[in-house]
Parts: C-alpha cells; sequence; structure tokens
C-alpha cells in the first residue's frame, strides 16, 4: 500500500538529469497541474535530494524532496509512525485537481527544530 512510508533508504537520481530546462515546472502526471519546481529540490540532512524508501508492506517509494509545493491537499491524520526521517511526522499529499496520492508531507514534531518539507512520487511527476 503506498499510504505508508517505512524504513529503508538507497539513493537514487534520475527526475533532475532529464534533459528539460530546469526552469520547467514539477507537475502531476495524471492530470498535469503544477505542482513544485526543480528548484525547490531540498535535503534535510545533506543527502541526496531523489531517494529510494521502502513501506513496511516492502513496496518501494522513489521520492524527490522539494521545500516548497504547490497545488496539494494532505489526507489523513498526521502520523510518526514508520517515518523515514527522525523527530518527523508525516501526511498523505494528494494533487488538489485529481486526488492522485503524489507523497507525504514531512513537519517538524513539537519539540523537534526543523523545516517541513515534501516527498513526491517520482512515478507520478513529469517536468515541462
Amino acid at each position: 500500500m503506498l499510504d505508508e512510508p517505512g524504513v529503508g533508504e538507497r539513493p537514487s537520481e534520475e527526475l533532475l538529469e532529464q534533459d528539460v530546462p530546469a526552469q520547467e515546472p514539477l507537475r502531476c502526471s495524471t492530470c498535469r497541474a503544477e505542482v513544485g519546481d526543480p528548484e525547490a529540490a531540498f535535503s534535510p540532512d545533506g543527502e541526496p535530494v531523489e531517494r529510494v524508501f521502502f513501506n513496511p508492506a516492502g513496496h518501494v517509494m522513489r521520492v524527490l524532496l522539494l521545500g516548497a509545493a504547490r497545488n496539494l491537499l494532505g489526507r489523513g491524520a498526521r502520523s510518526d509512525e514508520f517515518t523515514w526521517f527522525a523527530g518527523m511526522s508525516w501526511q498523505i499529499v494528494v494533487c488538489s485537481s485529481c486526488k492522485t496520492q503524489l507523497g507525504w508531507h514531512f513537519e517538524a514534531l513539537p519539540d523537534v527544530e526543523a523545516r517541513s518539507f515534501w516527498a513526491l512520487l517520482v512515478q507520478r511527476l513529469e517536468q515541462g
């Protein structure tokens, strides 16, 4: 199931290396709504901005981390279970136009100082 993030990671890079000008926005691959910009790529820990994680069911999630995003809606309650980032809670995010799940929004727990960010599923994004 895609809903829950999990543990484990392997760096991967590809979406930002496509032969598309950097100024082209990232879009939902289902409806083409703009959801972010490559320039907003963000790493909360100095590791690559594109990574591979696994959810508790063992499904592979290849995500791009963004410090800013748009046209996304949170779905369901926030959780700190199975978080990919220590001290962070997560919430599922969907495209505000077509309601396709595009990833998760991560936010610091109350006793942690950290910047919030989005982890968007690479296979559900396109650029241009």
